[in-house]
């Protein structure tokens, strides 16, 4: 008898009560007289000729193409390798003062290069990837294993520096 009754908190699941089918409102899709709207075709920065030289039936030799059908795919790019980069950094040091002099630098204090850096927090904070999530994007796309909390902590000081830097802005 308490499965018939139906209050509030009833779930549709279990509703005993049938819904009415829906009437067709009409023609699916825009309405007449609407402006179409595509994708813009994106300009193609390489071009792939496929050619045949014999008939796949006969064998015999073809000729110029008839017609050349034009097909657009879009593709991203292959993986690169990651940049492993030696820095030599020169200590000098000057023979009227004995001061001793480094090469002026632009390298990071830590092992990871800037767009690393700049990859990973913006996986975090942009992306809103959880730590493990992120960690795992760059191991997959680049084989570079980090450990989860070092990541987060340069990531987070990174990211709150770069946040203080555009609000400056």
């Amino acid at each position: 008898m308490l499965l018939a009754y139906e209050n509030a908190h009833t779930p549709p699941s279990k509703s005993r009560k049938k819904r009415e089918p829906k009437e067709p409102t009409g023609k699916i899709g825009a309405k007449t007289g609407h402006e179409k709207w595509d994708r813009k075709e994106p300009e193609p920065t390489k071009t792939v000729e496929y050619t045949q030289n014999k008939c796949a039936k006969c064998g015999a030799k073809l000729g110029k193409p008839d017609f050349a059908e034009r097909r657009i795919t879009e593709e991203t790019p292959e993986p690169r390798p990651v940049q492993v980069i030696e820095n030599l950094i020169n200590h000098y040091t000057c023979k009227c003062c004995g001061k001793e002099n480094v090469a002026p630098n632009n390298i990071p204090k830590g092992r990871f290069g800037f767009n690393l850096q700049a990859h990973a927090t913006l996986l975090r904070f942009d992306d809103r990837l959880p730590l493990r999530k992120a960690v795992n994007a760059l191991e997959r796309h680049y084989q570079i294993f980090i450990k989860q909390n070092a990541k987060s902590e340069k990531s987070f000081k990174l990211y709150k520096t770069v946040k203080e830097k555009l609000k400056a802005l």
